[in-house]
Order: structure tokens, then C-alpha cells, then sequence
């Protein structure tokens, strides 16, 4: 009879695909009724298991992390976000296992990292569009801005150089027209900048935001993934946001845990900075201590560098009190002047 390790057991049955599940029906046979047979088809599945190509390491060379390649993952990674889309990541995935760290991981959606890296768009039929890093135009935020969200998202775009035209990838993946459960006809993609009141969110804008809402999305520590919903939950006639707790509109689509019969508004799953991991330390070279990143403080701290209150987005050293602005440019300016 062969012996089988719990370690390969556990890798067989990560990929939680049919031959790891066929693992755990053999063990449990064998448990409650043991014999050789029951022992072999152990071994059996076991070996099938570790056989199967979604078991295997894979590996990927990606444009936008050339130090290592990224490594592909069955399973979601709780905490941490796609760098590509900034969305949770919640299915199979590439990420960096030499450069993870307890708050930094260089992770993303397997269909992100699988993304063409040019782009033909209707929106621009002039020229191709070439996938790029929108963080290398992080201190340009006009130039780096999507012509159809109109937001600067730090997310990965389509981008002509030649006419500074980008657009992120989550709307260049929007059809031009497509059926929604939610209305009775075809929605149409405009090309155009137009103000009008949104449907989804009861606010007036230009945008295509709430056509990029993410179906489902995690909420701190909440045991289960919030799903989008267009309907209300009940019949009830009274609709609250379980998070700020103030009146919602059932017109409008919010964030459900059927789970736990838990709704939210949409700003509330989201939070105003949504691409942002708030209370992680990082060590930069401007500063000799590690600081933690911080949403905002009831008391905002002055600026170290340009001595203004920073009000919100913070990266603050408790060590020695130091503070500075998380966005604009107090640390580009702070590491020119030490650096």
C-alpha cells in the first residue's frame, strides 16, 4: 500500500478541482470503511490529482512586473486587490510569491493578465491602443485620465500616445450595446461627454462608473462577498443601509449579503477610496522608520514637507510624529530634496 502525505493531499485537493474532490471521496471512503482497495483508490486519486494541468505550477512573464514572473493560483486572495482592475481578487489569479509581503502582493485576475496587449476601439478607430501600467503617469492625472469614466483610477488603460487618448480596461471591455435584466431594451455606449442623473445610483455625472461596479465585492472583515443588486431584498417597504445605517432608495442598486440579509449602499461597500489598503506599513527611503498609511485623523496632523493639514490620506510615522500627504506631491518633493 502506498503512503500518502497530507502535504500532497493538500496540494491536490488547493486547485479545488473534480480529481481533488474525488480525493477527499476517497479518504472519507477509506475512513469509514478501511481496506486495501479503499487505501488504493487513495493512491489513485491522488496521483490523478496532482496530474491534472491545473495543478501544475504555471508561470507567466508579465510586462508589468518584470523583476520575477508571476505565478498562477487556483484560489482568490483575501485583502488584497487586482492591480490591473482594483477589484478584490476572488478567483483564479497570477501573482509574485518572491516579492509578497504581509500588506503588498503584486497580484492579478487571471483575465487581466491575460489581456491583449493591443486593442482596436471603436471610441478611437485612428489607431491601435497598447495595454499599459496607468501608475507610470501617476503625477499627470489629466494626462492619464480615462476618456470615458473621466477618472484618474490607477488602474491598467488602453492608450494612444500619439493623441493622449486612455481608456481604462474595465470600460474599453464595455459592448457597444448590451441586454441588462434590468430594463426592457438594449443599452446603447455613447461617445460622448453628457450630463444626466444615473439610474443606478441616483446621481447626476458624465460617467460610465456604475457601468464598471463590480457584481460582487468583499467588505472588511464580513465572512461573506457582497453581490450587486438591482431589486429590493423584500417587500417590506422600509430600506436601510446595515453599514451607515440611514435610509436607502429602493430605486437604486446597492450591495446584498443574502448570507446574512445584510444590504449597503454602494458608497458604503466601496468606500470613497476604494484602491486604497488603509492601516499598512511600508518602508520608503525618504524616511528611517516605517509608516502606516491612514484614511484620515479626527485631529488632522501638518504636513512635514509642506506644512498644510493633512486632512486625509496620510502616511504618518508615530515613532517620531511624522506626517505627510498621501497624494499630491509632499513625498516626490521630500525624496528629491533627501535622495
Amino acid at each position: 500500500m502506498d503512503k500518502i502525505s497530507l502535504k500532497k493531499l493538500r496540494e491536490a485537493s488547493a486547485a479545488e478541482s473534480e480529481a481533488a474532490t474525488a480525493v477527499w471521496q476517497a479518504v472519507w471512503a477509506a475512513l469509514v470503511e478501511p481496506s486495501t482497495e479503499a487505501a488504493t483508490a487513495v493512491s489513485q486519486a491522488v496521483q490523478a490529482a496532482l496530474a491534472e494541468p491545473s495543478t501544475q505550477k504555471m508561470e507567466l512573464q508579465h510586462f508589468g512586473h518584470s523583476a520575477h514572473p508571476l505565478v498562477f493560483n487556483e484560489r482568490g486572495i483575501y485583502g488584497f486587490v487586482c492591480l490591473g482592475c482594483r477589484e478584490p481578487i476572488l478567483g483564479r489569479n497570477y501573482s509574485c510569491i518572491k516579492c509578497e509581503t504581509d500588506t503588498l502582493l503584486y497580484a492579478l485576475h487571471k483575465s487581466c493578465a491575460e489581456l491583449p496587449l493591443g486593442l482596436n476601439h471603436p471610441l478611437h478607430p485612428k489607431h491601435p491602443l497598447i495595454l499599459c501600467d496607468e501608475w507610470i503617469y501617476r503625477n499627470d492625472k489629466e494626462f492619464s485620465k480615462c476618456e470615458v469614466c473621466k477618472e484618474y483610477r490607477r488602474e491598467y488603460t488602453y492608450r494612444c500616445s500619439r493623441c493622449n487618448f486612455n481608456i481604462h480596461i474595465k470600460c474599453a471591455s464595455l459592448p457597444p450595446t448590451m441586454e441588462v435584466e434590468f430594463h426592457d431594451h438594449p443599452l446603447t455606449t455613447i461617445g460622448k461627454s453628457i450630463t444626466f442623473t444615473c439610474d443606478l445610483c441616483g446621481k447626476e455625472g458624465k460617467d460610465f462608473k456604475c457601468a464598471t461596479l463590480p457584481l460582487t465585492t468583499r467588505y472588511k472583515q464580513h465572512e461573506h462577498p457582497f453581490t450587486l443588486y438591482c431589486t429590493p431584498e423584500d417587500d417590506s417597504g422600509e430600506y436601510y443601509c446595515d453599514i451607515c445605517e440611514e435610509e436607502r432608495d429602493p430605486k437604486h442598486w446597492f450591495y446584498y449579503c443574502a448570507d446574512c440579509n445584510y444590504p449597503a449602499h454602494l458608497q458604503c461597500i466601496l468606500g470613497k477610496y476604494p484602491d486604497c489598503k488603509f492601516g499598512g506599513t511600508y518602508k520608503y527611503p525618504w524616511h528611517p522608520h516605517r509608516v502606516t498609511f491612514i484614511k484620515e485623523m479626527k485631529d488632522p496632523p501638518p504636513c512635514d514637507e509642506c506644512h498644510q493639514p493633512c486632512e486625509e490620506l496620510i502616511y504618518q510615522c508615530t515613532q517620531c510624529n511624522f506626517n505627510i500627504h498621501g497624494k499630491g506631491d509632499c513625498r516626490r518633493k521630500l525624496r528629491k530634496r533627501l535622495l
